[in-house]
């Protein structure tokens, strides 16, 4: 087998290999952040249902899985329309995108390693489309808890948005606002009717 060589850089390549998936988590999001796109898990196998095929083999615990195959969330899995016509300006991210990396653990047990790499992205990679993706977009709890305040508070979301983006260096949208307002509402909606609920249902509130 070729020597491996730990994974650090931004780039990954053939028989890079990790003590850990953590580890290698980190070279996926070094690597998402320098290429400008996003990857996902397609398929996986943990270290537990691998060892119920091969319950005598080592693995390191902190690997978490046996295999991985991430895609491009522009591509991957083949997207198949269901659509009737009526919503015709629907979209998706689904571009075809063939990149691909397969991750395998060593013989041994105890590292992680690329074992295929396939592909090259069919689509534009920059700054300005990345940073528009939802999964980038998306607020952490405390800014998220923030936003939901300031809503909460009637401000106007012009300047809530105005606000996240200095704070965040994230492209928030108003459309990522309203829906954060709409989850909040229903959230507070439902626990303002549950004491009325259970009384319907004959419980004794204390």
């Amino acid at each position: 087998m070729a020597a491996r060589k730990l994974g650090t850089t931004f780039e990954f390549h053939i028989n890079a290999a990790f003590t850990s998936y953590e580890s290698f988590q980190e070279c996926v999001e070094r690597y998402e952040n320098a290429n400008f796109c996003k990857l996902y898990t397609r398929r996986s196998r943990t270290i537990e249902s691998a060892l119920k095929r091969t319950p005598k083999r080592h693995f390191n615990e902190a690997l978490k899985f046996a295999e991985l195959e991430l895609c491009c969330i522009h591509g991957g899995k083949k997207f198949i329309s269901h659509s009737t016509g009526l919503r015709p300006n629907q979209s998706t991210f689904q571009k075809g995108c063939p990149f691909m990396i397969r991750v395998k653990a060593t013989d041994d047990g105890d590292y992680l390693m690329i074992s295929s790499i396939s592909g090259n992205h069919n689509h534009a990679l920059n700054k300005e489309s990345y940073d528009h993706l939802p999964s980038v977009r998306k607020l952490d709890a405390d800014d998220r808890k923030m936003a939901e305040q300031m809503l909460a508070m009637k401000v106007d979301k012009k300047v809530v948005q105005n606000h996240l983006i200095q704070k965040t260096q994230k492209q928030v949208l108003l459309y990522d606002l309203h829906n954060i307002a709409a989850a909040y509402n229903k959230s507070k909606g439902d626990c303002d009717s549950l004491p009325k609920e259970m009384k319907k249902k004959g419980n004794i509130l204390k």
